[in-house]
């Protein structure tokens, strides 16, 4: 049994597969009624994936304390952005879900995924 504040964070080495995990983690606080958040972080390359929308979308409907953190790279496994998202303004595309534009830098990365 969950007992007091926690925070639950969640790294996944798929693209987009731990999306859904961490909306579910997400549930523990809610159901144990304690204050919690599940944070995770991804890549804007699992930004287009139908996942991230079903997790959204169930986040939304039960009201899940979860964060969920997009870097925008604008690179994904080397493929520029402008190929795979009509909109890359990643932060928009949660329509019932808050989403804020943080810059962090203004470049993106010089070398491939894996390095």
């Amino acid at each position: 049994m969950v007992r007091g504040d926690f925070i639950l964070l969640v790294i996944y080495g798929i693209f987009g597969a731990h999306i859904s995990l961490e909306c579910g983690l997400a549930f523990a606080p809610k159901y144990e009624k304690v204050d919690g958040v599940s944070i995770t972080l991804c890549g804007d390359g699992a930004a287009n994936q139908g996942q991230l929308y079903e997790a959204l979308n169930m986040a939304v409907l039960w009201n899940l304390p979860v964060v969920l953190v997009c870097k925008n790279n604008h690179y994904g496994m080397g493929t520029i952005e402008w190929r795979v998202a009509k909109c890359s303004a990643y932060y928009k595309q949660g329509h019932y879900v808050l989403g804020l534009k943080i810059q962090e830098m203004d470049t993106y990365r010089y070398h491939g995924h894996s390095m």
